[in-house]
């Protein structure tokens, strides 16, 4: 959390009220005069209330913290990450090892979570993409490497998790080569692969099988499961097989730095949400989003469902339970979050008093 005093002054100003949700033919006469601003950039709309204020500029040129200068989505975002064939997913002991020994085996723990996508919406529109932050009234978040690590409970130090993306014959060359087997022409798209072969290929192991077999179908696993939770991306449902190469020796997958990976797909993710006109379906981990959401601003987290502290803190939260007995709409969000003060996310910011399972993910 990164507090500017410099700024406390112009962001003291009680906010006034939010904006009004505009009716259907209202947006279609507002989208024919301009189009929504990015984060960051002069607001061209018709202000609100507290947006009505001299919007100070620092000496560097970024407009000042607290500002109040966000945007408004016309739309609900979807998250594009799908898990849900994760917990269907059969696995032998000897494959449950070598998951756990990869160190992604905390991930397969945070799925299947509903998303609250009108806070997830409301959150994204304070994003800057400039500073990679989100702006509040005289203070701006963000998460952190170290946030992941215990949210997710995955790698976030070791090598550089980086990958050229490849085209069809390239799919089909690195699929039978660590597969086993490749995909057809309708089980793939733009160099992605569909998560559903994945499953109907590999999800259960044949009788009696071999060696390759076994080291095919935990590959298949695994790739679904860094696909649908890390790098989840516009093409909903499918995966880059481009992560193979580094699941390909299932010794050294621990050695990747996937937490920081995944915390540079969701910054692309948030930066892609406040562009005018970009896709609707939200990018990156929105597990984790949330998660960090839940532990950093406490007048949004729902129901504590699990107080285990060997778990990765995501699966202390009730995703997609009601905030204080009632499910919020986008409009109230933003409410909430134009009035939040430093006070509020500070007071109860995350110090992680307990240790994660795997001690040397921060070493």
């Amino acid at each position: 959390i990164l507090h500017f005093p410099d700024s406390a002054s112009a962001s003291a100003q009680a906010p006034g009220k939010g904006r009004r949700c505009p009716n259907s033919l209202q947006r279609r006469r507002r989208a024919a005069r301009h189009l929504p601003p990015l984060a960051g950039e002069q607001d061209k709309m018709n202000p609100s209330a507290h947006d009505q204020t001299t919007q100070q500029q620092k000496p560097n040129g970024r407009r000042a913290v607290g500002s109040s200068q966000t945007w408004t989505r016309y739309g609900v975002l979807l998250p594009s990450q799908q898990t849900r064939k994760l917990k269907e997913w059969v696995l032998t002991d000897e494959q449950q090892q070598v998951v756990n020994a990869s160190g992604l085996g905390h991930l397969a723990l945070t799925t299947g979570f509903t998303i609250d996508r009108s806070l997830l919406t409301a959150f994204c529109e304070r994003w800057n993409n400039e500073t990679n932050t989100a702006h509040f009234m005289g203070f701006e978040m963000a998460p952190s490497l170290r946030d992941v690590s215990y949210i997710l409970g995955i790698p976030v130090t070791g090598h550089v998790v980086t990958a050229e993306p490849i085209g069809d014959e390239a799919v089909n060359r690195m699929c039978l080569h660590y597969l086993g087997e490749s995909p057809g022409s309708g089980e793939q798209l733009c160099g992605l692969i569909r998560l559903t072969w994945l499953y109907r290929k590999f999800h259960q192991l044949p009788e009696n099988p071999t060696i390759n077999d076994i080291a095919f179908s935990t590959r298949a696993y695994l790739l679904y499961l860094v696909g649908s939770t890390l790098f989840p991306d516009t093409m909903r449902g499918f995966v880059s097989p481009r992560y193979l190469p580094l699941l390909g020796d299932f010794r050294k997958i621990h050695e990747y730095a996937w937490g920081a990976a995944a915390l540079a797909h969701l910054y692309r993710g948030l930066s892609v949400a406040v562009t005018p006109n970009a896709t609707t379906q939200f990018l990156g981990s929105a597990t984790l989003l949330m998660a960090w959401i839940y532990e950093y601003i406490p007048l949004t987290q729902p129901q504590q469902k699990n107080q285990n502290t060997l778990l990765p803190r995501a699966c202390r939260w009730n995703f997609g339970g009601t905030t204080r007995g009632q499910r919020k709409k986008v409009m109230e969000w933003r409410k909430d979050f134009e009035q939040l003060q430093l006070s509020d996310a500070s007071a109860n910011c995350l110090f992680y008093k307990f240790i994660p399972t795997n001690e040397l993910l921060l070493n």
